[in-house]
């Protein structure tokens, strides 16, 4: 049978709180929680839209105005020094990211194809490494054993200073994680209202990505191999290549209350990057790439193809720009 599955709608929870940063030496920063989701579950209409898009709270001041709101981006700053030894937090040492102890032994079972355990570690790290190919500041680092992963208490004020690893990958059911009911996945992410310094050496208008936890459904079906496919369940890949989308500050791409980001009117070619200025050229579009992981209402459920499209991509070099390339695009 084919598979079913259509990548389709997001809940967004958003708080904002001040609280005293003293390791970044400002007397008071807002922060924000940002959670996005994968569900299991399909959609009969969508409109088709375009681009690339980030989360809809990130308005740069103007919410009746779309068209600013790249310059309040959330990033990864590309700050020196790793979690694990400095406990700084970002691109320095890597996106750290920890697997919590349970995972494969809750996963394992509900897999049509059973992987073995290092075989599903292996996944989680090919996967990260489709988005990090071919980019010399992006990686991700495994210190599953190193770093507990954790969620924040639901009690605590300032989630933003992380919580576990800079990004944790936990499964857990309904019952211990209400957010998960009748989706795979729940991405969610915190961020600082201080400008992050960009993967080009320079310091960029919006806002430092701080954690995420990718939080999988230990009740949901997954298979790994796409000749495995049955209705109803998931492609654990693009499940995961979808939520590193979010972990990296990205949204679903087919959001009405989002603003869609294209260089061109032609949503299947390469996105053009400027790569000192990388919100310049980037205009509102009405177009949308079928092909994008991040688009969700207008996937193909029979594409099934472990890849990144034009405006994944693009986004990809929006957010993370590179400037000792001869050019700043990638194809």
């Amino acid at each position: 049978m084919k598979n079913s599955v259509i990548l389709i709608g997001s809940r967004l929870k958003r708080y904002q709180q001040r609280n005293t940063v003293c390791q970044l030496a400002a007397p008071l920063w807002p922060w924000v929680a940002v959670t996005l989701v994968m569900a299991i579950a399909a959609v009969t209409t969508a409109q088709p839209v375009g681009g690339f898009a980030i989360d809809a709270s990130l308005t740069n001041g103007t919410p009746s105005d779309s068209s600013d709101d790249l310059l309040d981006a959330a990033r990864w700053s590309d700050s020196p020094g790793s979690y694990v030894d400095d406990r700084v937090r970002g691109l320095g040492g890597g996106l750290e990211y920890s697997i919590s102890p349970e995972f494969c032994s809750r996963l394992i079972p509900r897999f049509i194809d059973p992987p073995s355990c290092d075989e599903l570690r292996l996944s989680i790290q090919q996967t990260f490494d489709l988005w990090t190919q071919d980019h010399p500041k992006l990686k991700f680092e495994d210190v599953s054993g190193r770093v507990a992963p954790a969620l924040p208490p639901s009690w605590v004020g300032d989630p933003w200073r992380g919580f576990g690893a800079e990004i944790d990958i936990l499964a857990l059911n309904p019952n211990q994680y209400a957010n998960v009911s009748g989706y795979g996945a729940w991405t969610q992410f915190w961020y600082l209202y201080a400008d992050p310094m960009g993967t080009n050496g320079r310091v960029l208008p919006g806002n430092s990505l701080t954690s995420a936890d990718i939080v999988i459904n230990s009740w949901a079906c997954f298979y790994l191999d796409p000749a495995m496919a049955v209705d109803g369940c998931n492609n654990f890949g693009l499940l995961l290549l979808h939520e590193t989308g979010h972990v990296f500050g990205l949204d679903h791409s087919n959001r009405a209350d989002n603003g869609y980001f294209d260089s061109d009117s032609d949503s299947l070619n390469a996105i053009l990057i400027d790569c000192e200025s990388p919100h310049k050229g980037l205009e509102l579009s009405q177009f949308f790439d079928p092909r994008s992981v991040m688009n969700l209402d207008q996937w193909d459920p029979e594409q099934d193809k472990m890849e990144l499209s034009a405006d994944d991509l693009g986004a990809l070099r929006f957010l993370y720009p590179v400037c000792s390339e001869p050019e700043a695009l990638l194809e």
